[in-house]
C-alpha cells in the first residue's frame, strides 16, 4: 500500500512539472507572436538571433529620405541659379540694346550722336533729307554687307534710315488721314516708338521697290530672299518677321532690317527669335 501511494505522488509531481513546462512554452510562443506582430507594424525588427535591428532599419530608411530631400534641394538650387543667370543675361541685353516699340517710347528729343551718311547704297523716295543716315557702327556693317551682295550680283536701294521724332509724327498723321487708324496702327509706328529714330533701322529694297514701294512681295525676290538668309551674318535681322505679329505688334515687313550686332543677330536667326523674344520682354499683345 505504501508503494502505491508513493508512485501516485511521483506521478502527480511529473504531471505538475509537465504542466509548468507546457505553460512556459505557451507563454514564450505568445511573446514571439506578439513581437512578430510588432515587426509587421514596423515598431521592432528582430533578426533570427533575436537581436533588435530596429535602429539599423530606421537609420537606413532615414538615409533614403534624406537622400531624396537633398536631391530635391540641389535640383531646386540649380533651377534657381539658372533662372537668376537667365534674368541677369536678359538685363544686360536690355541695357546694351536700344529697344523702341509700342511699350518702349523714346524721348521726343532723342537723336543719336554718331549718325553717319550711308554712301554704299542709293536712297530713293525719302520723306526727309536726313533719312540717308545710320549710326556709325550700323553704317559700317551695312557697307560690308552691300559689298558682298554686289559680288553676288545683287543691287539694293535704301528707302529710309534714321528718322527724327518730328518726321515720324508727320508720317503717322499722313497715314491716318489716308488709310485710317487700323491700317496705320499695323504698319506705322507712333512718334517715339519707331525704330528709325534709333538710327539702327533701315528699310531696304530692290529696283522694283523704287516704283512699287515697300511691299511684302519683296520677300519673294532674289534680293529679299538674300536679306532673309544672309543679313544676320553682318549683324542685322529682319525686325518684324513672319508669324511674329502678335509679339512685335506689326505686320510682316521683309524690307525692314535692324542692326543688333553679330552675336545677337546670329542667336536670333538660329533660334528664330524676334528682338522682344531675344530681350526677354515678349508679350502676345503688341511691339516697331
Amino acid at each position: 500500500m505504501a508503494n502505491k501511494v508513493k508512485k501516485r505522488i511521483i506521478l502527480r509531481k511529473k504531471r505538475r512539472v509537465q504542466i509548468i513546462a507546457l505553460s512556459a512554452l505557451l507563454i514564450g510562443s505568445i511573446t514571439v507572436v506578439s513581437i512578430g506582430l510588432k515587426n509587421r507594424d514596423g515598431d521592432n525588427i528582430i533578426d533570427k538571433n533575436g537581436e533588435n535591428n530596429n535602429q539599423y532599419y530606421n537609420s537606413e530608411s532615414n538615409n533614403v529620405d534624406y537622400g531624396n530631400n537633398n536631391s530635391k534641394d540641389e535640383k531646386s538650387k540649380e533651377e534657381l541659379q539658372k533662372q537668376q543667370e537667365q534674368e541677369e543675361l536678359m538685363r544686360k541685353r536690355r541695357e546694351e540694346m536700344l529697344l523702341a516699340n509700342k511699350e518702349n517710347v523714346l524721348p521726343s528729343n532723342y537723336v543719336p550722336e554718331d549718325l553717319k551718311v550711308v554712301k554704299c547704297i542709293q536712297f530713293v523716295n525719302l520723306y526727309t533729307s536726313h533719312e540717308n543716315q545710320l549710326r556709325a557702327e550700323a553704317a559700317d556693317a551695312l557697307e560690308v554687307m552691300i559689298t558682298q551682295a554686289r559680288k553676288e550680283g545683287l543691287t539694293f536701294y535704301g528707302a529710309s534710315g534714321y528718322r527724327s521724332y518730328e518726321a515720324q509724327t508727320g508720317i503717322y498723321k499722313s497715314n491716318l488721314q489716308t488709310y485710317g487708324y487700323e491700317h496705320t496702327n499695323k504698319y506705322v509706328a507712333k512718334p517715339g516708338t519707331s525704330e528709325h529714330q534709333t538710327g539702327l533701322a533701315l528699310d531696304i529694297t530692290n529696283k522694283a521697290g523704287i516704283k512699287d514701294g515697300l511691299i511684302e512681295e519683296f520677300a519673294h525676290s532674289k534680293e529679299g530672299e538674300w536679306i532673309a538668309h544672309n543679313c544676320y551674318k553682318y549683324g542685322f535681322v529682319v525686325r518684324y518677321p513672319k508669324d511674329k505679329e502678335n509679339i512685335t505688334g506689326y505686320q510682316y515687313e521683309p524690307w525692314h532690317i535692324r542692326y543688333v550686332g553679330k552675336e545677337a543677330s546670329e542667336d536670333m536667326y538660329n533660334n528664330n527669335q524676334c528682338l522682344e523674344e531675344y530681350l526677354g520682354v515678349a508679350t502676345t499683345e503688341h511691339g516697331n
